[in-house]
């Protein structure tokens, strides 16, 4: 390696130090907890991340390319739980053409806690598209995930996603929005 290329790496190395550095202590500030095992978080970030673009392009296959074969879902939609993947992926198919487009698909508050070999996280999820209704869909959920590393790879062993209701109509607050302090 030449000597520049060293320097360049090394720069980069310690421009990625600092910028983690400052990302934990952003975190402590807001009171956040960071996990021990920067590099499984920062997997699952990604692999958030890319089950957002996939729900976006409605690609049913690489959506269910993030979900554990034994996984169990309690879903926003009907049953009250999904189990296993091929379960999983049947309420998908009925499902996910209800939405003609996805237009935002995006995690908020992310926090995750990882070990070697399992994880949770839970965020606010915010999703806006176009029912097959026609109608436009501007929504926030609650999302809590139980990743499991197998053969290498994170995937969903157990998801959860629930908006709250009003106790005395028994409905759904699918309009509630998250107060803007709690946004990150």
């Amino acid at each position: 390696m030449a000597h520049n290329e060293q320097v360049s790496t090394r720069e980069a190395n310690m421009e990625f130090q600092k910028t983690e550095s400052e990302t934990r202590e952003n975190r402590a500030n807001r009171g956040e907890r960071h996990t021990a095992n920067v590099a499984a978080e920062m997997q699952i970030r990604g692999r958030m991340h890319e089950f957002s673009q996939a729900f976006i392009a409605k690609d049913l296959d690489k959506i269910m390319s993030f979900y554990a074969p034994d996984v169990v879902a309690f879903d926003i939609v009907p049953p009250l739980q999904v189990v296993g993947k091929d379960a999983y992926r049947k309420s998908w198919e009925k499902y996910l053409p209800m939405m003609t487009k996805v237009e935002e698909h995006e995690t908020h508050d992310l926090h995750v806690t990882a070990g070697e070999d399992i994880a949770f996280t839970y965020c606010l999820a915010h999703m806006v598209g176009i029912t097959s209704e026609g109608t436009k869909m501007d929504t926030w959920m609650r999302h809590t995930a139980g990743f499991r590393k197998i053969d290498g790879e994170w995937l969903v062993t157990h998801e959860q996603l629930s908006v709250p209701i009003e106790m005395e109509s028994n409905k759904a607050l699918w309009e509630l929005k998250p107060q803007s302090e709690f946004v990150h």
